[in-house]
């Protein structure tokens, strides 16, 4: 999304569109998404043709399906990654290879380190701080329950517009779609959790956040590996896989 932002202000430029291609791309309903598009197309509706013809893929969280639980806007992921190789682009091949065996081979075990630490059958620690902050700024107006697995949740937002949205609790929907985009509860499932006691924010986290998750994630073992001047010397069309038996034999 930064990059699309970066190269929109290149061919048009002004209030209208700081204002709204960036709120258009964070919005999560597709009300919301298609409100910052008309207020775009009202300025030059050719701006809304260069869109679709140089950036067509998915850029907006109104697209997202719900699956992925996950709602990132920034490749920082893979940038990340390239900021710990930058230093190992300049070698052979073989060579960056192994690089990236050994890198994955550490974190891999670092983070398998860090599951240990945790108890199964929870969720992440770093997920509940998330939501146990969000949940004490809340500025509620009204929570109206419908039945024991409905409700109407009014808060203020940060424009100081109350708005309403309708919950689903048994089935984790909100019809501000945030809850079922990113797994975890919205604001407005939290203002309704808080004023229940009883009620856990972790029971209404979906699985993926679980610690059982984070410990299926990071269970494979990447296989330790001798230096390169060990390994065995094949020539062109000898297949060569060898046990550590069959390697002592070849060796002697």
């Amino acid at each position: 999304m930064r990059h699309l932002y970066a190269n929109f202000l290149k061919k048009y430029c002004g209030p209208i569109f700081t204002d709204h291609l960036y709120p258009d791309a964070r919005s999560y309903t597709e009300n919301g998404f298609r409100y910052h598009m008309h207020e775009i197309f009202n300025t030059p509706p050719e701006a809304i043709e260069w869109l679709e013809k140089n950036h067509s893929k998915l850029w907006y969280r109104s697209g997202f399906g719900e699956k992925s639980k996950c709602d990132y806007l920034t490749n920082n992921v893979s940038e990340s990654l390239n900021n710990q190789i930058k230093g190992s682009k300049g070698l052979l091949l073989h060579e960056l290879l192994d690089t990236l065996r050994v890198m994955v081979m550490q974190k891999m075990a670092l983070r398998r380190d860090v599951g240990r630490q945790f108890k199964e059958g929870e969720i992440l620690p770093n997920v509940m701080k998330e939501l146990n902050a969000a949940s004490q700024n809340l500025r509620v107006v009204k929570v109206a329950r419908g039945d024991a697995d409905f409700a109407e949740v009014t808060l203020m937002c940060a424009d100081n517009i109350a708005r309403r949205h309708t919950m689903d609790l048994k089935n984790h929907t909100c019809s501000c779609w945030r809850w079922q985009l990113t797994g975890k509860p919205c604001w407005h499932a939290l203002a309704w959790i808080r004023s229940n006691r009883g009620v856990k924010i972790e029971d209404f986290v979906h699985p993926y956040y679980s610690v059982n998750k984070f410990k299926a994630a990071y269970a494979g073992i990447v296989p330790s590996l001798t230096y390169r001047t060990q390994w065995p010397v094949c020539g062109p069309g000898i297949h060569c896989v060898f046990s550590q038996a069959e390697e002592r034999t070849w060796e002697a």
